[in-house]
């Protein structure tokens, strides 16, 4: 589904799209559509890529039952400063 949207642009930075557009051969909604996805580093080809996925791998398969143990451990200088 694509959403018809409006824009305010500088007149400079309307006249690059334009010259970029011609250059293409392509219509200026689909390069501001392509700046946009770069600049949001969206992919519509490929798989979604999170780049947090991999920062709770520890390899411990206990580590769900010890997160109080290791909570405790972390921040007990916290909890008894502000406790």
């Amino acid at each position: 589904m694509v959403v018809r949207t409006t824009i305010s642009l500088p007149e400079d930075t309307a006249e690059m799209l334009q010259f970029e557009a011609k250059l293409r051969g392509k219509p200026v909604s689909q390069i501001v559509r392509d700046a946009l996805d770069a600049h949001l580093h969206i992919c519509r080809d490929a798989k979604r890529v999170l780049p947090f996925e991999s920062l709770g791998v520890t390899g411990d398969p206990m580590l769900s039952q010890r997160m109080d143990e290791i909570l405790a451990k972390e921040w007990s200088d916290d909890y008894d400063r502000y406790h």
